[in-house]
C-alpha cells in the first residue's frame, strides 16, 4: 500500500527493494555454493594426482631456505609454498595447498569488488561464477606460480581502491599500499597495477583531489616497504632479477611478429574460456568509454586496472614470445567489468544473441575446465604424451625412481644436472641423495654450496637431456666421464623426452660453486654450508 507514491511504514506487502534484490539473486544463484565446492574438490583431486610441474618444484627449492628475493621473481610463492608444507606436510598436496586457498579468497575479492562498484549482489555473485568457471583460474587453484599469489593482491588492491571510491575515506589507501606491496612481491607485473593507480588519479575528475591529500602518498611508501627487500636484493647481486625480467621489455626474437600476436590472443582466449575472454574484452572497452567520456570513476578503475598490462603483452606479441600466464592477473577484474556492463542485473540494453552468449559463456568456461583437469589427470584426448602441452605436469617421479635405480647401481652419492627445471624435480623426489645443478649458480643464491669433499670421496651421475647435454664440460673436472644409460620421462608409458645419464668419477676439483638443497628448513643466514641433502 502506497500513499502518495511512499510505501507505508511496515506494510507487509511491501518487500524492500534490497531484500528483493537479495532474494532474486539467492533465487537464480541458489545452486552456486554447491557448484563452487564441487570445483574445489575436483581441484583437490586434481592436484594430489598430477607430478610437480618443474617450475614448482623449483619453487619448492626456494622454499628450503628463504631469502628476500631471488633471480627469477619475488619470493611470494616460496613463502606460500613454505606455509604450505609446513602447515599440510611437505608434500604435493602440501605444496599446492595455498594455491586453492589463495584462489578461494580471489572468490571473495571478486563479489566485494563487484558489489563495491554495481552495488547489486547478483552481480556479484555471477562475476564470481564467471571467475570460477575460467580454466585460468581452476589452473592456478591446482599449479602454485608466482601468478596465484598476483591474482589475489591485485584483486585486493581493487578492492581497496573501489572502497576509496565508494566510501571516500582515506584509510582505505593504507590497504591499498599493503595490497599493492604484496603484489610487488608476488610477481613484478603489479607494475602495470600500479601505473593503472596512478592514472586513474590523474585521469578522474572524482579521484583527482586525492593528489592533493597525504594518503596516496602513504600508501606509495607502505607498498615500497613491503617491496624494499627485493630490491635490497637486487643491489647486491647485480640486478640481475630487475635485468632478467624487465629487460624482456626489449626482447626481439624471431617468434614475434602479426601471427604470434594472432597466436597470443587464440591462448589467451582459449586459456580464459572464448566466450568469457570476448566478453572481457568488450567489457574492459565499456569501461574504458564510459569512464573516460563520462567520467564514470568506478568504470575507469575497471578499465585502468586491466588494460595496461593486457595492451602491453598484445603489443610485445609483435616483437617476442609471451606465455599464456603473463597476463593472467588482469583478467579477474575484467571479468568484474563483463558481468557489469553486460549484465541484466545492470539493466545493460543487449541485442539477444548477445544475451544468448552471456548466458552460456561461464558453462563454456566450466566445459573447457573440465577438459583440461580430465587431461591433466586421465588422458581422455587421444594426444601423443610429447606432443600434449600438459605433459609438463607428467613423468616426473617415473623419472626420478629411474634415475634413483641407476644411482643405487653405480653407487652414485650424488646427481648433477644442468638445467634448472630438471635439477629442481630430481631433488624434491630424491630426497635422500644431494642433487645439484653445475651452472646458473645465481639461481640458488639463497642454498648453500655444495660440499666439494663430497665430490671427491665418492661417485657421481651427471643427468641431462638431449638437447643440453654438455658432457665434454663435465670432462674438465672429471676423471670418467661415461654414457651409461638413457631413460625416458612418460606418461603412463607413452615417451615425452629421452634423458642422458653420465657416470662421474676421478673429482679433479674446480667445479663452479654449485647449491644443493638443505635438508632443514632455515632462513637464509649466510652461515648453511654444513645442511647438505644426502
Amino acid at each position: 500500500m502506497t500513499e502518495g507514491g511512499q510505501s507505508l511504514p511496515g506494510s507487509p506487502a511491501v518487500v524492500p527493494v534490497a531484500r528483493a534484490e537479495w532474494l532474486l539473486a539467492f533465487r537464480l544463484l541458489s545452486p552456486l555454493p554447491i557448484l563452487l565446492l564441487a570445483m574445489l574438490a575436483l581441484r583437490c583431486w586434481v592436484a594430489g594426482r598430477t607430478d610437480l610441474e618443474a617450475d614448482e618444484a623449483y619453487y619448492w627449492l626456494w622454499s628450503r631456505q628463504l631469502a628476500p628475493s631471488y633471480f627469477d621473481h619475488p619470493p611470494m610463492v616460496a613463502y606460500l609454498i613454505r606455509l604450505g608444507t609446513s602447515l599440510f606436510g611437505d608434500t604435493i598436496p602440501g605444496l599446492r595447498s595455498m594455491a586453492i586457498l589463495a584462489m578461494i579468497v580471489s572468490s571473495a575479492l571478486v563479489y566485494a569488488l563487484a558489489l563495491i562498484l554495481f552495488d547489486n549482489r547478483r552481480t556479484g555473485l555471477l562475476a564470481v561464477l564467471w571467475f570460477n568457471m575460467m580454466p585460468l583460474t581452476a589452473f592456478f587453484s591446482i599449479i602454485l606460480f608466482p601468478d596465484t599469489p598476483a591474482v589475489m593482491f591485485w584483486l585486493l588492491s581493487c578492492v581497496g581502491l573501489g572502497l576509496v571510491w565508494r566510501c571516500g575515506r582515506g584509510e582505505w589507501w593504507y590497504l591499498i599500499g599493503a595490497a599493492t606491496g604484496l603484489l610487488l612481491l608476488s610477481k613484478y607485473t603489479g607494475i602495470f597495477l600500479v601505473a593503472g593507480i596512478a592514472a586513474w588519479l590523474l585521469l578522474s575528475a572524482e579521484m583527482r583531489p586525492w593528489l592533493a591529500r597525504r594518503e596516496p602518498y602513504i600508501a606509495a611508501l607502505i607498498a615500497l616497504i613491503i617491496f624494499s627487500p627485493v630490491i635490497l636484493w637486487n643491489a647486491r647481486h647485480g640486478w640481475v632479477s630487475f635485468g632478467k625480467q624487465f629487460g624482456r621489455a626489449m626482447d626481439v626474437s624471431a617468434e614475434g611478429g602479426l601471427a604470434n600476436m594472432l597466436g597470443f590472443v587464440g591462448t589467451q582466449a582459449a586459456f580464459v574460456s572464448p566466450l568469457i575472454f570476448a566478453f572481457s574484452v568488450a567489457g574492459v572497452a565499456v569501461a574504458a568509454v564510459r569512464g573516460w567520456r563520462s567520467q564514470e570513476a568506478s568504470w575507469l578503475l575497471l578499465a585502468l586496472s586491466c588494460a595496461p598490462m593486457l595492451l602491453y603483452f598484445l603489443i610485445h606479441a609483435l616483437s617476442a614470445e609471451v606465455l599464456p600466464n603473463w597476463p593472467s592477473a588482469a583478467y579477474p577484474a575484467a571479468v568484474v567489468a563483463a558481468v557489469g556492463a553486460f549484465s541484466p542485473a545492470t539493466g545493460s540494453p543487449r541485442r539477444y544473441w548477445i544475451g544468448l552468449s552471456f548466458q552460456a559463456a561461464p558453462w563454456v568456461g566450466l566445459a573447457l575446465t573440465l577438459i583440461l583437469c580430465t587431461q591433466m589427470t586421465m588422458q581422455p584426448m587421444p594426444i601423443a604424451a610429447a606432443r600434449d602441452p600438459l605433459n609438463r605436469f607428467a613423468g616426473w617421479a617415473g623419472l626420478s625412481s629411474e634415475t634413483r635405480a641407476v644411482a643405487n647401481a653405480q653407487g652414485a652419492t650424488y646427481v648433477a644436472t644442468n638445467d634448472y627445471g630438471l635439477n629442481a624435480a630430481l631433488a624434491f623426489y630424491l630426497r635422500d641423495l644431494t642433487v645439484f645443478q653445475t651452472s646458473e649458480s645465481i639461481r640458488y643464491a639463497s642454498l648453500p654450496p655444495v660440499d666439494q669433499a663430497l665430490l671427491a670421496r665418492g661417485a657421481g651421475i651427471y643427468v641431462t637431456t638431449l638437447a643440453l647435454d654438455d658432457f665434454p664440460r663435465m670432462q674438465k673436472y672429471f676423471d670418467s666421464v661415461e654414457l651409461i644409460a638413457t631413460i625416458w620421462r612418460s606418461r603412463k608409458g607413452d615417451p615425452i623426452e629421452p634423458y642422458r645419464i653420465y657416470s662421474l668419477k676421478g673429482y679433479r676439483g674446480g667445479l663452479p660453486s654449485a647449491p644443493v638443497v638443505p635438508t632443514r628448513l632455515t632462513l637464509r643466514d649466510g652461515h648453511a654450508a654444513a645442511m647438505q641433502s644426502g
